[in-house]
């Protein structure tokens, strides 16, 4: 009782000292589920290739949403070892936000080295930055999206999708001749064997072709390592690249209902992996689907309300 009575004590003393310098704490109110506005719980946004649905977190300023690339991990040298699940994840998602429709179709290039090839992570980057900053200095329109993965022998090897916006492409024969030039010279080497095998190019022939490509080299996830050394960031982009949405709103809790209820109906109607995907979206609050700009948009007119744009 003794030290229960001087703990009040304590408590009160602080108390009444709050209150002098006017620190009282605010009580907390509880405000009922039905007196809040719902009207923008979830956000979308329509891409290329992509559709996201988001819950926008509560308490939080306007633009800021959960799963947003606002909170990025903060990084130590060293630390990518490799490509993860969620890495490719994220490379597929930027890929399918490309507007590939202001696009001119695009080049697919691999290039690679003989005997003599960089080993240090140092010595990786440099190379591959300086060939970048040769190719947008020689084109400035050029937007490029790169994997970077290990080959059996241990060297390094690039894959590179160069984008021209429309109208301002050169043909591709003229502009996969002057490229290769450019990485032969980062090479360094001359030799027969370079000039043949050092540069593999191709013309994507359409948007699905391309996208093939991209999941065939995307899709590989393995330690990116050379000589024992990590690589780091397994793949990267132009800043320039388009990637805005098309369209972006709010909408509210039954329309987010209604919505997920069509998107399920969609993806079972895509196969068995569709299915399996329906069956995990029941209990996600934000998802995405890999879906044309046209279906996606067809599926919002026929549960959302008007005004379109």
């Amino acid at each position: 009782m003794k030290s229960g009575s001087s703990a009040n004590i304590g408590n009160g003393r602080q108390n009444r000292k709050s209150k002098e310098l006017g620190n009282e704490r605010s009580p907390l109110v509880k405000v009922p589920y039905c007196d809040i506005d719902h009207s923008n719980d979830f956000h979308i946004a329509v891409y290329e290739s992509t559709t996201k649905v988001m819950k926008v977190n509560y308490g939080t300023p306007k633009g800021i949403i959960r799963g947003s690339r606002l909170n990025v991990p903060v990084r130590e040298a060293g630390d990518i070892k490799g490509m993860s699940k969620k890495s490719r994840l994220r490379a597929m998602e930027t890929f399918n936000q490309i507007r590939m429709r202001f696009m001119e179709l695009p080049v697919f290039m691999t290039g690679t080295y003989h005997h003599d090839f960089p080993v240090g992570r140092a010595e990786i980057k440099r190379d591959l930055d300086r060939f970048l900053r040769r190719v947008r200095k020689r084109w400035p329109d050029v937007e490029y999206f790169y994997r970077k993965e290990p080959q059996e022998r241990g060297a390094p090897h690039f894959h590179f999708l160069f984008f021209f916006p429309k109208g301002k492409g050169i043909p591709p024969h003229i502009f996969c001749r002057q490229i290769k030039g450019e990485w032969m010279r980062i090479v360094g080497c001359w030799c027969r064997h370079c000039r043949k095998h050092n540069v593999d190019w191709r013309l994507m022939d359409s948007k699905k072709m391309t996208a093939i490509y991209v999941c065939k080299y995307v899709s590989k996830i393995k330690e990116v390592e050379v000589g024992g050394v990590s690589m780091g960031r397994a793949w990267g982009r132009s800043r320039g690249l388009p990637l805005d949405a098309y369209y972006e709103c709010d909408i509210s809790w039954g329309d987010w209902r209604e919505l997920k209820d069509r998107v399920k109906e969609w993806l079972e109607g895509c196969g068995k992996r569709g299915v399996e995907y329906s069956d995990k979206l029941e209990y996600k609050l934000s998802f995405f689907v890999f879906i044309a700009v046209e279906e996606s948009m067809a599926l919002l007119a026929d549960t959302l309300d008007p005004p379109w744009p």
